[in-house]
């Protein structure tokens, strides 16, 4: 069928759609539609009017409401009605008016105005009019305030998608009016919904209910456990309502539950033995509750489990449980804070389709086993994130981590166990092309400093016993925001190129070391430094005068060095700056008067002791420091009253 044929109407405005061969004139509609939206510029809007089978496209700028009253630009008279509109991310703005063209769609059972932003306003009532309305999705748009009570007359819902709107209230009247006369309502999405109140148990009688999305709602009270045992259930999702209590109940071989996600919330108790009866389940997130007991074995039942999640709860877990490997198709484990002790099993080479591995914030101790190495280095190439720190992992690193998932590996935390060093030395570049996080802090590693690839953003080898210089390969590390290699024994000068090499450094922290020789001189313009350390050194020379290109830098610390200058007055422009630390240096001279009345103007913390300056501070300097007038006293333990 010829859309432009089919089409009664004409084109209102300069431009032509093509023509297309398509099965209906709805469908040609939307083809042609799709088809202008593509052609127009960035900030205009579209929106569509459809009444008695005639559908219109309105063209608007940012500065127009959808009180729908633009210049028609496209209309269209179609054989049969259109029952839905989709406005999704079309970049609008303002506000709906009740008395919008828009409400007038009474035969419309599809409303899509997701990914728009309309400025905190309130929901119109005049959507209760929409009473034919099958599926309505209105997240991410920025409404905000009460509900309106006319959404009770959108009996004939299937769906509705409130979610991501922070500001967006379901008090009064609450979540139990919304919901009472939608008995056929399959989805509901109420994500970040201020609801303030405990669920309705009128869900339970939701027997069609496949999705129920209760992120970040402050919900109360104890969670109906009637709801898990609903026939159709398949996603359920209450994360982050820590007001939020409940327990798990017995569940039926014939649930079709697929995710599960209770995280951060008030629920307790045993895990029932029947969780294992969730043979559809894939997605199970029980982290950071008070569930106790054992990590029941049935678990390992869910032969469609993908990830798993059960840190942060009071299991009586003792060493890793061996069950684990056989849920062979796990892609995410996370077992963080779980009291697990022993040492990391050779099992773990069952899982080899793991690209995520939390064990942090347990007491593992003992090696990384050498056993697991050929198996896990052949069969395990598409591992992301590897999560080991805060444990009592001892000895040294084997061989085979530096050929582990080398075009995968995004994250590797290995901080704050024991590792002691390499079984060889390392490369001299570190092999994973997608690394982004690397984290080898409080360690006792020895050896020389190993080189982050260039894809590293973050790189912390803080707390450990690494000697030698710092490598020039590391100027390579040009995407880094953050380098902290403080608390080491490195020696040599500092490379020039740790000042201009990357244009995202925020934080640089090269604090209690040996290094000698001068700062390097070379800070350029657009630097993103927010915070520079080289305390307890050995640095000698000036201060760079570039450091004035720093216009971000809030704490720069040079204390306990032998640095000779004069006072650096000129730092007095960084706008930013909150914190100037120069003691025990040989620095020398007059503190000469401000050359302006805004030196230093966020300046809270300045420590110039033990140097060798030959006058006082001068007073015009407090005049203008009015950020350290700022006291607080509000997480404090003063007892009495402050004079």
């Amino acid at each position: 069928m010829d859309c432009m044929a089919k089409s009664k109407g004409t084109v209102a405005q300069s431009g032509k759609i093509a023509r297309k061969s398509c099965p209906t004139a709805s469908s040609c509609f939307i083809i042609a539609l799709n088809q202008l939206i593509r052609k127009l510029h960035r900030g205009i809007s579209v929106v569509v009017i459809a009444a008695h089978g005639t559908v219109s496209l309105v063209m608007m700028t940012p500065a127009v409401s959808l009180a729908l009253t633009s210049v028609v630009v496209f209309s269209l008279v179609l054989s049969t009605p259109a029952v839905g509109l989709d406005l999704s991310s079309s970049f609008l703005s303002g506000f709906i008016n009740t008395s919008s063209t828009l409400f007038h769609l009474a035969h419309h059972q599809t409303l899509k105005l997701a990914d728009n932003y309309f400025n905190e306003s309130q929901i119109p009532f005049a959507v209760g009019l929409l009473s034919r309305l099958i599926y309505l999705n209105l997240s991410y748009t920025e409404f905000a305030g009460q509900m309106p009570l006319e959404f009770s007359n959108l009996t004939k819902l299937n769906s509705l998608d409130l979610s991501r709107n922070s500001k967006l209230k379901l008090l009064k009247p609450g979540l139990t009016s919304l919901v009472q006369n939608v008995m056929n309502l399959k989805e509901l999405y109420l994500n970040e919904v201020n609801i303030s109140c405990t669920v309705s148990h009128i869900l339970a009688n939701f027997s069609s209910l496949t999705s129920l999305h209760f992120e970040s709602c402050q919900l109360q009270g104890e969670f109906p456990a009637d709801i898990f045992k609903l026939p159709n259930l398949q996603f359920l999702s209450v994360h982050y309502n820590p007001d939020l209590n409940g327990y798990l109940p017995e569940f039926s071989r014939r649930s079709l539950l697929k995710e599960l996600i209770l995280a951060r919330t008030n629920f307790f108790g045993e895990l029932p033995n029947s969780i294992g009866y969730l043979e559809s389940l894939n997605h199970l997130d029980i982290s950071y509750r008070n569930f106790s007991g054992s990590m029941l074995s049935s678990i390992s039942n869910l032969s469609q489990l993908l990830h798993l999640k059960l840190s942060g709860n009071n299991f009586s877990a003792g060493s890793m449980p061996p069950w684990i490997g056989n849920i062979t198709q796990l892609e995410r484990l996370y077992m963080s804070s779980t009291q697990l002790t022993g040492q990391i099993p050779s099992w773990l080479m069952n899982l080899t389709q793991l690209t995520l591995l939390d064990l942090s914030y347990n007491m593992l101790h003992g090696p990384i086993p050498e056993s697991i190495s050929t198996y896990f280095l052949k069969t395990q190439d598409e591992l992301q994130q590897l999560n080991l720190s805060n444990n009592r992992i001892q000895g040294p690193l084997p061989t085979w981590i530096w050929n582990m998932s080398t075009q995968t590996l995004s994250t590797l935390d290995l901080s704050q166990n024991f590792i002691t060093g390499f079984h060889q030395p390392p490369p001299l570049a570190l092999p994973w092309g997608t690394l982004r996080i690397l984290d080898l802090s409080l360690n006792k590693l020895q050896g020389s400093l190993p080189v982050p690839p260039s894809s590293t953003l973050v790189y912390n080898v803080a707390n450990n016993k690494l000697t030698g210089q710092i490598p020039l390969l590391i100027c390579n590390a040009s995407s880094l925001d953050v380098l902290d290699l403080s608390y080491n024994i490195l020696s040599g000068i500092i490379p020039q190129c740790l000042a201009n090499f990357s244009d995202r450094l925020t934080l640089l922290n090269l604090r209690n070391n040996k290094l000698g020789g001068p700062i390097p001189q070379t800070y350029k313009n657009g630097t993103q430094l927010t915070m520079i350390n080289l305390s307890q050194n050995q640095l000698v020379g000036p201060v760079p005068r570039s450091l004035i290109n720093c216009s971000l830098l809030e704490s720069l610390d040079l204390g306990n060095n032998q640095i000779n200058d004069i006072f650096p007055f000129w730092l007095g422009t960084l706008s930013e700056s909150k914190i100037l630390i120069l003691r025990f240096n040989r620095f020398h001279g007059a503190i000469r008067n401000p050359d302006t009345s805004f030196a230093f103007p966020k300046l809270q913390i300045l420590d110039v002791s033990h140097n060798g300056f030959t006058s006082k501070l001068p007073s015009d300097y407090f005049q203008t420091w009015t950020a350290m007038k700022t006291t607080y006293v509000n997480q404090s333990a003063h007892t009495g009253r402050i004079e």
